[in-house]
Protein backbone atom coordinates (compact mmCIF):
# COMPACT_ATOMS: atom_id res chain seq x y z
CA UNK A 1 0.00 0.00 0.00
CA UNK A 2 2.67 2.71 0.77
CA UNK A 3 3.00 3.67 -3.34
CA UNK A 4 -1.02 3.36 -3.34
CA UNK A 5 -3.11 6.35 -4.90
CA UNK A 6 -5.46 5.85 -1.98
CA UNK A 7 -3.89 4.65 1.59
CA UNK A 8 -5.19 3.62 4.96
CA UNK A 9 -3.56 5.90 7.73
CA UNK A 10 -2.91 5.75 11.23
CA UNK A 11 -5.72 8.71 12.73
CA UNK A 12 -4.98 11.44 15.27
CA UNK A 13 -7.56 13.06 17.38
CA UNK A 14 -7.57 15.33 20.46
CA UNK A 15 -8.20 13.11 24.09
CA UNK A 16 -10.75 13.21 26.27
CA UNK A 17 -14.17 11.90 26.94
CA UNK A 18 -16.76 12.26 24.63
CA UNK A 19 -18.24 14.90 26.58
CA UNK A 20 -14.68 16.97 26.55
CA UNK A 21 -14.52 16.11 23.08
CA UNK A 22 -17.88 18.03 22.09
CA UNK A 23 -16.38 20.71 23.30
CA UNK A 24 -13.19 21.13 22.12
CA UNK A 25 -14.01 20.26 18.28
CA UNK A 26 -15.80 22.27 16.67
CA UNK A 27 -17.88 22.15 13.11
CA UNK A 28 -16.59 24.80 10.60
CA UNK A 29 -20.17 26.53 9.57
CA UNK A 30 -18.94 30.05 9.05
CA UNK A 31 -16.04 32.01 8.25
CA UNK A 32 -12.90 32.13 10.75
CA UNK A 33 -14.17 35.41 11.42
CA UNK A 34 -16.69 34.31 13.43
CA UNK A 35 -15.22 31.47 15.20
CA UNK A 36 -15.06 32.72 19.16
CA UNK A 37 -12.37 35.21 20.18
CA UNK A 38 -12.07 33.26 23.94
CA UNK A 39 -11.84 29.29 23.66
CA UNK A 40 -11.10 26.61 26.17
CA UNK A 41 -7.89 25.13 27.19
CA UNK A 42 -7.39 22.42 25.03
CA UNK A 43 -9.57 23.29 22.13
CA UNK A 44 -8.68 22.86 18.63
CA UNK A 45 -9.07 26.18 17.98
CA UNK A 46 -5.74 26.98 20.03
CA UNK A 47 -3.68 24.44 17.69
CA UNK A 48 -5.29 26.55 14.87
CA UNK A 49 -5.81 30.28 15.45
CA UNK A 50 -2.14 31.23 15.93
CA UNK A 51 -1.33 30.30 12.15
CA UNK A 52 -4.82 31.88 11.05
CA UNK A 53 -5.08 34.80 13.38
CA UNK A 54 -1.46 35.69 14.10
CA UNK A 55 0.50 34.69 10.64
CA UNK A 56 2.47 32.59 13.38
CA UNK A 57 2.49 28.83 12.83
CA UNK A 58 5.28 28.12 14.57
CA UNK A 59 3.25 28.59 17.95
CA UNK A 60 0.91 26.12 16.13
CA UNK A 61 3.49 23.53 16.12
CA UNK A 62 4.53 24.13 19.48
CA UNK A 63 0.92 23.25 20.36
CA UNK A 64 1.40 20.21 18.75
CA UNK A 65 3.96 19.21 20.43
CA UNK A 66 3.03 20.35 23.85
CA UNK A 67 -0.25 18.25 23.35
CA UNK A 68 1.69 15.29 22.16
CA UNK A 69 4.10 14.97 24.80
CA UNK A 70 1.01 16.03 27.52
CA UNK A 71 -1.40 13.26 26.04
CA UNK A 72 -3.88 15.83 24.61
CA UNK A 73 -3.16 15.04 21.01
CA UNK A 74 -3.23 10.68 20.84
CA UNK A 75 -3.67 8.21 17.80
CA UNK A 76 -6.43 6.35 17.07
CA UNK A 77 -6.26 2.92 15.70
CA UNK A 78 -4.35 2.18 12.51
CA UNK A 79 -3.60 2.19 9.89
CA UNK A 80 -7.42 2.17 8.88
CA UNK A 81 -9.62 3.65 6.59
CA UNK A 82 -11.97 5.05 8.76
CA UNK A 83 -15.68 5.11 8.05
CA UNK A 84 -17.31 8.27 8.96
CA UNK A 85 -20.86 9.09 9.98
CA UNK A 86 -22.33 12.42 10.14
CA UNK A 87 -26.31 12.84 11.94
CA UNK A 88 -28.10 15.67 12.41
CA UNK A 89 -31.71 17.29 11.90
CA UNK A 90 -33.11 13.72 10.81
CA UNK A 91 -29.72 13.35 7.77
CA UNK A 92 -27.40 10.79 7.60
CA UNK A 93 -24.52 10.81 5.91
CA UNK A 94 -21.67 7.92 5.96
CA UNK A 95 -18.34 8.64 4.34
CA UNK A 96 -15.17 7.20 4.10
CA UNK A 97 -11.53 9.01 5.28
CA UNK A 98 -8.54 8.03 3.24
CA UNK A 99 -5.41 9.62 2.02
CA UNK A 100 -5.27 10.08 -1.63
CA UNK A 101 -1.79 10.72 -4.03
CA UNK A 102 -1.94 14.55 -4.28
CA UNK A 103 -0.12 14.19 -7.59
CA UNK A 104 -2.20 11.32 -8.95
CA UNK A 105 -5.44 13.40 -10.69
CA UNK A 106 -7.54 11.98 -8.48
CA UNK A 107 -8.73 14.82 -6.49
CA UNK A 108 -10.08 17.53 -9.00
CA UNK A 109 -11.06 21.39 -7.71
CA UNK A 110 -13.56 22.95 -9.52
CA UNK A 111 -13.55 26.83 -7.81
CA UNK A 112 -9.72 28.80 -7.90
CA UNK A 113 -8.12 29.86 -5.13
CA UNK A 114 -7.06 33.30 -3.49
CA UNK A 115 -3.59 32.78 -2.74
CA UNK A 116 -2.74 34.34 0.64
CA UNK A 117 -5.13 31.80 1.90
CA UNK A 118 -3.54 28.85 0.62
CA UNK A 119 -0.18 30.90 1.98
CA UNK A 120 -0.99 30.57 5.53
CA UNK A 121 -2.65 26.53 5.03
CA UNK A 122 1.00 25.75 3.39
CA UNK A 123 2.74 27.58 6.50
CA UNK A 124 0.59 25.75 8.95
CA UNK A 125 1.21 22.22 7.36
CA UNK A 126 4.30 22.91 6.72
CA UNK A 127 5.58 23.79 9.95
CA UNK A 128 3.16 21.57 12.25
CA UNK A 129 3.12 18.57 9.88
CA UNK A 130 -0.48 17.62 9.62
CA UNK A 131 -3.26 17.90 8.31
CA UNK A 132 -5.72 19.03 10.33
CA UNK A 133 -9.13 19.00 8.73
CA UNK A 134 -10.07 16.65 5.65
CA UNK A 135 -11.14 17.90 2.47
CA UNK A 136 -14.32 16.53 1.23
CA UNK A 137 -15.00 15.10 -2.07
CA UNK A 138 -17.93 12.95 -4.22
CA UNK A 139 -18.19 11.65 -7.73
CA UNK A 140 -21.34 11.31 -9.04
CA UNK A 141 -23.02 7.66 -9.27
CA UNK A 142 -20.45 6.71 -6.90
CA UNK A 143 -22.03 5.25 -3.47
CA UNK A 144 -19.55 5.23 -0.73
CA UNK A 145 -22.68 4.44 1.83
CA UNK A 146 -23.09 1.36 0.24
CA UNK A 147 -19.45 0.43 -0.13
CA UNK A 148 -18.96 1.17 4.03
CA UNK A 149 -22.34 -0.29 5.50
CA UNK A 150 -21.33 -3.64 5.34
CA UNK A 151 -18.12 -3.30 7.02
CA UNK A 152 -19.34 -1.67 9.80
CA UNK A 153 -22.92 -2.71 10.20
CA UNK A 154 -22.71 -4.24 14.14
CA UNK A 155 -19.61 -3.21 14.84
CA UNK A 156 -19.43 -0.71 18.02
CA UNK A 157 -18.12 3.02 16.40
CA UNK A 158 -14.26 3.74 17.66
CA UNK A 159 -15.07 7.02 18.68
CA UNK A 160 -18.44 8.77 19.37
CA UNK A 161 -19.47 12.69 20.28
CA UNK A 162 -22.64 14.01 20.19
CA UNK A 163 -23.42 18.00 19.96
CA UNK A 164 -27.18 19.31 20.09
CA UNK A 165 -28.12 17.68 16.96
CA UNK A 166 -25.60 16.46 15.58
CA UNK A 167 -23.54 12.84 15.82
CA UNK A 168 -20.39 12.01 14.60
CA UNK A 169 -18.90 8.00 15.05
CA UNK A 170 -15.90 6.82 13.58
CA UNK A 171 -14.99 2.93 12.54
CA UNK A 172 -11.85 1.93 11.66
CA UNK A 173 -11.44 -0.41 8.91
CA UNK A 174 -8.34 -2.45 9.00
CA UNK A 175 -9.20 -6.10 7.05
CA UNK A 176 -6.25 -6.07 4.33
CA UNK A 177 -8.62 -7.14 1.60
CA UNK A 178 -11.50 -4.71 2.61
CA UNK A 179 -9.29 -2.05 2.37
CA UNK A 180 -7.45 -3.24 -0.71
CA UNK A 181 -11.19 -3.81 -2.38
CA UNK A 182 -12.28 -0.26 -1.33
CA UNK A 183 -9.38 1.54 -2.42
CA UNK A 184 -9.15 -0.10 -5.71
CA UNK A 185 -13.35 1.29 -6.08
CA UNK A 186 -12.68 4.72 -5.32
CA UNK A 187 -9.55 4.87 -7.53
CA UNK A 188 -11.31 3.99 -10.73
CA UNK A 189 -12.01 7.56 -11.61
CA UNK A 190 -11.35 10.60 -10.24
CA UNK A 191 -13.02 12.70 -7.42
CA UNK A 192 -14.57 16.28 -7.41
CA UNK A 193 -13.51 18.34 -4.18
CA UNK A 194 -16.19 19.77 -2.82
CA UNK A 195 -14.44 21.20 0.33
CA UNK A 196 -11.06 22.15 1.01
CA UNK A 197 -9.85 23.48 -1.97
CA UNK A 198 -7.11 25.95 0.03
CA UNK A 199 -5.89 23.30 1.50
CA UNK A 200 -5.78 21.22 -1.56
CA UNK A 201 -3.73 23.75 -3.18
CA UNK A 202 -1.41 24.35 0.01
CA UNK A 203 -0.87 20.65 0.85
CA UNK A 204 -0.08 20.51 -3.69
CA UNK A 205 2.95 22.95 -2.27
CA UNK A 206 4.64 22.04 0.14
CA UNK A 207 8.00 21.21 0.29
CA UNK A 208 9.90 17.73 -0.40
CA UNK A 209 9.55 15.32 2.90
CA UNK A 210 6.35 16.38 3.50
CA UNK A 211 2.81 14.33 3.22
CA UNK A 212 2.13 13.55 -0.73
CA UNK A 213 -1.48 12.16 -0.04
CA UNK A 214 -4.12 14.18 1.32
CA UNK A 215 -6.62 13.51 3.96
CA UNK A 216 -9.66 13.30 2.39
CA UNK A 217 -13.67 12.85 3.22
CA UNK A 218 -15.43 11.02 0.47
CA UNK A 219 -19.53 11.51 0.75
CA UNK A 220 -22.40 10.38 -1.52
CA UNK A 221 -23.00 13.17 -3.88
CA UNK A 222 -26.98 12.49 -2.45
CA UNK A 223 -25.61 13.30 1.43
CA UNK A 224 -24.32 17.00 0.54
CA UNK A 225 -25.96 20.21 0.52
CA UNK A 226 -24.83 22.91 -1.65
CA UNK A 227 -24.71 26.66 -0.24
CA UNK A 228 -24.08 30.17 -1.89
CA UNK A 229 -21.50 32.18 -0.48
CA UNK A 230 -22.50 35.42 -0.64
CA UNK A 231 -20.01 38.67 -0.38
CA UNK A 232 -20.02 41.71 1.50
CA UNK A 233 -18.18 44.83 -0.39
CA UNK A 234 -16.57 46.62 2.11
CA UNK A 235 -16.37 50.71 2.00
CA UNK A 236 -18.43 50.47 -1.10
CA UNK A 237 -21.90 51.82 -1.16
CA UNK A 238 -24.28 50.26 -3.41
CA UNK A 239 -24.83 52.87 -5.97
CA UNK A 240 -20.87 52.74 -6.48
CA UNK A 241 -21.46 49.02 -6.86
CA UNK A 242 -24.34 48.94 -9.12
CA UNK A 243 -22.45 51.83 -11.18
CA UNK A 244 -19.43 49.77 -11.81
CA UNK A 245 -21.28 46.17 -11.90
CA UNK A 246 -24.39 46.33 -13.70
CA UNK A 247 -26.27 50.05 -13.86
CA UNK A 248 -28.84 48.77 -16.76
CA UNK A 249 -30.12 45.38 -15.29
CA UNK A 250 -30.23 45.74 -11.85
CA UNK A 251 -34.39 46.50 -10.75
CA UNK A 252 -35.76 46.85 -6.90
CA UNK A 253 -36.83 43.86 -5.30
CA UNK A 254 -39.41 45.11 -3.05
CA UNK A 255 -39.85 43.05 0.73
CA UNK A 256 -37.41 41.23 3.33
CA UNK A 257 -34.90 38.05 3.59
CA UNK A 258 -37.65 35.83 2.84
CA UNK A 259 -38.21 37.67 -0.40
CA UNK A 260 -34.42 38.20 -1.15
CA UNK A 261 -34.25 34.47 -1.03
CA UNK A 262 -36.41 33.66 -2.95
CA UNK A 263 -35.20 35.54 -5.58
CA UNK A 264 -32.11 33.94 -5.73
CA UNK A 265 -33.41 30.42 -5.89
CA UNK A 266 -35.47 31.54 -8.83
CA UNK A 267 -32.75 31.15 -11.36
CA UNK A 268 -29.11 29.92 -11.65
CA UNK A 269 -27.94 33.46 -12.24
CA UNK A 270 -29.97 35.25 -9.70
CA UNK A 271 -27.80 38.34 -7.85
CA UNK A 272 -28.89 40.75 -5.69
CA UNK A 273 -26.96 43.81 -4.34
CA UNK A 274 -28.13 45.12 -1.18
CA UNK A 275 -27.81 47.95 1.53
CA UNK A 276 -29.70 46.48 3.97
CA UNK A 277 -32.84 48.54 3.07
CA UNK A 278 -32.56 48.34 -0.54
CA UNK A 279 -32.53 45.30 -2.87
CA UNK A 280 -31.82 45.40 -6.21
CA UNK A 281 -31.84 42.40 -8.34
CA UNK A 282 -30.35 41.19 -11.66
CA UNK A 283 -30.15 37.96 -13.51
CA UNK A 284 -26.36 38.20 -14.49
CA UNK A 285 -24.41 35.56 -16.74
CA UNK A 286 -22.88 32.77 -15.02
CA UNK A 287 -20.24 33.12 -12.68
CA UNK A 288 -21.51 36.60 -11.31
CA UNK A 289 -19.14 36.10 -8.24
CA UNK A 290 -15.98 36.67 -10.38
CA UNK A 291 -17.49 40.34 -11.67
CA UNK A 292 -18.32 41.01 -8.27
CA UNK A 293 -14.95 40.25 -6.99
CA UNK A 294 -13.55 42.58 -9.72
CA UNK A 295 -15.29 45.60 -9.39
CA UNK A 296 -14.70 45.50 -5.50
CA UNK A 297 -11.32 45.41 -6.36
CA UNK A 298 -11.53 48.37 -8.19
CA UNK A 299 -13.56 50.46 -5.93
CA UNK A 300 -11.86 49.45 -3.00
CA UNK A 301 -10.06 52.18 -0.77
CA UNK A 302 -6.66 51.63 -1.07
CA UNK A 303 -6.35 51.41 2.86
CA UNK A 304 -8.89 48.52 2.88
CA UNK A 305 -7.28 45.66 3.98
CA UNK A 306 -9.97 42.83 2.92
CA UNK A 307 -12.16 44.52 0.17
CA UNK A 308 -14.60 41.47 -0.06
CA UNK A 309 -15.66 39.38 3.10
CA UNK A 310 -17.25 35.88 2.95
CA UNK A 311 -20.34 35.14 4.36
CA UNK A 312 -22.64 31.50 3.38
CA UNK A 313 -25.10 32.76 5.75
CA UNK A 314 -28.23 34.89 4.01
CA UNK A 315 -28.46 36.64 6.80
CA UNK A 316 -25.64 37.36 8.36
CA UNK A 317 -24.54 39.06 4.92
CA UNK A 318 -27.44 41.42 5.01
CA UNK A 319 -26.91 42.30 8.64
CA UNK A 320 -23.21 43.36 7.47
CA UNK A 321 -24.52 45.55 4.78
CA UNK A 322 -24.97 49.48 5.38
CA UNK A 323 -24.09 52.68 3.96
CA UNK A 324 -20.66 51.96 3.59
CA UNK A 325 -20.64 48.27 2.63
CA UNK A 326 -22.70 46.12 0.16
CA UNK A 327 -24.09 42.78 0.65
CA UNK A 328 -23.83 41.29 -3.17
CA UNK A 329 -25.72 37.65 -2.75
CA UNK A 330 -25.50 35.21 -5.57
CA UNK A 331 -27.97 31.70 -6.12
CA UNK A 332 -25.92 28.82 -5.26
CA UNK A 333 -24.61 26.32 -7.92
CA UNK A 334 -25.64 22.41 -8.39
CA UNK A 335 -23.75 19.84 -8.01
CA UNK A 336 -23.92 19.26 -11.65
CA UNK A 337 -22.41 22.42 -12.65
CA UNK A 338 -19.76 21.83 -9.64
CA UNK A 339 -18.18 18.57 -11.22
CA UNK A 340 -18.59 20.13 -14.59
CA UNK A 341 -16.35 23.07 -13.50
CA UNK A 342 -14.04 19.96 -11.98
CA UNK A 343 -14.03 17.89 -15.29
CA UNK A 344 -13.51 21.04 -18.08
CA UNK A 345 -11.03 23.05 -15.78
CA UNK A 346 -13.07 25.99 -16.16
CA UNK A 347 -13.47 26.49 -12.77
CA UNK A 348 -15.82 28.63 -10.67
CA UNK A 349 -14.51 31.55 -9.02
CA UNK A 350 -13.01 31.58 -5.02
CA UNK A 351 -15.40 30.63 -2.70
CA UNK A 352 -18.28 30.03 -5.29
CA UNK A 353 -20.28 27.47 -2.67
CA UNK A 354 -20.41 26.54 0.90
CA UNK A 355 -20.75 22.47 1.52
CA UNK A 356 -22.33 20.74 4.26
CA UNK A 357 -22.11 18.11 5.87
CA UNK A 358 -18.52 19.60 7.26
CA UNK A 359 -16.33 16.60 9.41
CA UNK A 360 -16.11 17.98 13.13
CA UNK A 361 -12.11 19.40 13.39
CA UNK A 362 -10.47 17.74 15.88
CA UNK A 363 -11.43 14.30 15.81
CA UNK A 364 -10.09 12.43 12.11
CA UNK A 365 -6.93 14.40 11.63
CA UNK A 366 -3.62 12.95 10.07
CA UNK A 367 0.06 13.80 11.07
CA UNK A 368 3.78 12.98 9.35
CA UNK A 369 7.23 13.15 11.11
Amino acid sequence: MDNAAIMPFEGWRLSGSAEELARRTYVAASPWAHAPDDVPDGHVLRLLEPAFRDDDPATSARVVRAWSASGRLVPLRGPALWAYQIDEAGRTALGLAALIDLDSGLLRPHEEVIERYVEVQSALAATTHGHWEPLTAFRPGLRVATLVAPRIAGVEPDLVVRSGTRTDRLWAITEPEVVDTICATLGRAPLTIADGHHRYAAWRALPAGAARHALTLVLDPDAIQVGAIHRVVNGTGLDDLVDELAPDQLAPIAGTEPDVAAFLESGATHVVLSDGRRHLGAALPPCATRRIDAAARTLADPRSIEPVGFEPDLARALAAAGSKSTAALVGRPDLDSIDRAASTGEVLAHKSSSFAPKPRVGLLMHRWD
